[in-house]
């Protein structure tokens, strides 16, 4: 991270949090172009025709298709060519399996090209209109107020021949609907999204239409370029530089977790050789386990590395309006859109290699359809922003929702809560260490003090937890080895659920669900003091009715 703090927005004047000025958004040096509003590297656009006659995509759809149908050929044709044998009975002429491949790909792609010629698509002031099918035709009519997100995807082949996918995702049944239009030429795909986002903001009424130009029986109506509504400049929030991506990789939970599950997965192995071999000691059942965990974590910080540094290059977060556009990857750019209004919730997550790092990583929960990074459910996406210094997370939140969002002062569970959760730490590490425990006698004692970490584990868990309000959210914060703090505004809530068993009831205690659209997972907080809980149940429903 540069050593200037970001360059975000402020909060409204009043009681709410203030925030310093910062000179540069956070992972530009100064200078950089994408410092400068409306600049964040895609800025080459060629703008839609309007009222044009139907036109097709790009021609290179058929080029690369044919390309690929090629490589298919060629790689079988040494097959064809082989020499045949008749040394054996039942021997003939080479596989029947080569020529049915061949024949496949030779229909799929004279399919491909009809199915291409027969696509066209058209592009009025309100809605676009594409046409479709060889013998039996269907139009879609995808009317602009409707659309949520508009995003551009690039694979590699794509981004070498300067072609992308523009995918355009609608409100609709079962989470919504998605058209994808590809291959387009990506200045012109770039274009077109600009231009239906920035009609959709004014058929929705967030902006004002331009009045309209009259037009004489006398004056024809033809094709013109759209000019796009003027909207808010794009202004650049995060760049993530590859050596940020690199340490967000090496630090990911899944890295980080990994390694005590291997440590016991390689007692657990050692001591199944052990009884099977009693040449061999305890020390070197110890040894090998060793050997195997690091070179196993090894792999996984490696395979972090090149997942991040790959998969999230040049990860850029910028906000438009009422829009936040994300753009990442090398091997697959993707420029994703994501309207604040989707956003269901926030949760940052750290471990405690991170925290020691002073870092966090932030997931936007949202119910639009799926098309983003990683989707959780039907009709839901979940958005990730790999890392950022803790100590721009307030500014940073501000900036990415407006209002006061911050993560306020936590109010701690009870003693109760506190024992739950050493026990239930312990209990479980004394179950996961006593099979090789027993097989590698007489070490296990020693094996069964590794429970006793159970007590520091349990009681961070507990430390960390807890439950706060501010005037627009509520915040749920629980774990330790993979620590989650859950912002719910009030209006996203949907419902609330409270749940108790046996153990829970006779502690005084709650487990807390708040329903949101989308997440198939929803935010919850164990152990909660039974009067806390009901509270929330109650109020909180009626916050998200009067707020919504």
């Amino acid at each position: 991270m540069p050593s200037e703090p970001p360059n975000l927005p402020q909060p409204p004047a009043g009681p709410a949090r203030s925030y310093p000025p910062h000179p540069v958004p956070p992972g530009y040096p100064p200078g950089h172009p994408a410092t400068q509003p409306g600049l964040t590297g895609d800025t080459q656009e060629r703008p839609p025709e309007i009222g044009a006659p139907p036109k097709r995509t790009s021609p290179l759809t058929i080029g690369i298709n044919i390309v690929a149908a090629l490589f298919v050929i060629v790689v079988a044709l040494p097959q064809l060519l082989a020499p045949q044998s008749t040394s054996s009975k039942g021997s003939g002429p080479p596989s029947y399996f080569v020529f049915v491949l061949v024949a496949v790909v030779a229909i799929q792609l004279v399919g491909g090209t009809l199915t291409w010629f027969a696509r066209t698509y058209t592009i009025s002031a309100r809605e676009l209109v594409i046409d479709e099918g060889i013998l039996g035709r269907r139009r879609k009519v995808v009317p602009f107020a409707r659309v949520q997100q508009v995003d551009i995807n690039q694979r590699l082949v794509q981004q070498v021949v300067n072609v992308a996918t523009l995918r355009i995702d609608t409100a609709g049944e079962a989470g919504g609907s998605s058209i994808k239009l590809g291959l387009l030429d990506v200045k012109l795909a770039r274009g077109m999204r600009s231009y239906i986002l920035s009609r959709r903001a004014e058929l929705q009424g967030t902006l004002r239409a331009p009045r309209p130009v009259s037009q004489t029986a006398s004056t024809p109506a033809i094709a013109t370029p759209a000019i796009a509504t003027p909207v808010a400049a794009e202004v650049p929030l995060l760049h993530l530089s590859p050596g940020r991506l690199a340490l967000a990789g090496a630090t990911h939970h899944t890295v980080v977790l990994s390694i005590p599950v291997l440590l016991i997965a390689g007692l657990w192995g050692g001591a199944f050789v052990s009884i099977t071999d009693n040449k061999l000691s305890v020390a070197a059942v110890f040894g090998v386990s060793m050997v195997l965990v690091l070179s196993l974590g090894l792999f996984l910080i490696m395979m972090g590395l090149l997942q991040y540094t790959l998969g999230q290059f040049g990860f850029t977060l910028a906000e438009q309006g009422d829009d936040l556009h994300l753009r990442y990857g090398l091997l697959e750019v993707r420029n994703l859109t994501i309207p604040r209004r989707r956003v269901q919730h926030i949760t940052i997550v750290d471990n405690p290699v991170r925290r020691a790092l002073g870092v966090v990583a932030i997931y936007l929960h949202s119910a639009a359809p799926l098309g983003g990074i990683e989707g959780h459910g039907a009709g839901s996406t979940r958005f990730e922003i790999p890392i950022l210094a803790r100590r721009d997370l307030d500014q940073f939140l501000h900036a990415l929702m407006g209002g006061d969002w911050h993560v306020p002062p936590l109010t701690p569970r009870n003693a109760s809560a506190k024992r739950r959760a050493i026990t239930r730490r312990t209990m479980f590490l004394a179950l996961a260490i006593t099979p090789p425990a027993i097989m590698l006698r007489p070490a296990s004692l020693a094996l069964y003090a590794v429970a006793l970490l159970g007590i520091p584990w349990g009681a961070l868990a507990h430390r960390r937890a807890g439950f706060a309000e501010t005037p627009e959210i509520v915040v749920l914060s629980h774990g330790a080895l993979r620590h989650h703090v859950d912002l719910l505004p009030y209006s996203r809530v949907q419902s609330c659920t409270a749940e108790q068993n046996p153990l829970q009831r006779a502690a005084k205690l709650l487990t807390l669900h708040v329903n949101v659209a989308g997440p198939s997972t929803d935010p919850h907080l164990y152990d909660m003091p039974a009067g806390a809980a009901a509270a929330y149940l109650a109020d909180l429903p009626r916050q998200s009715v009067n707020r919504g």
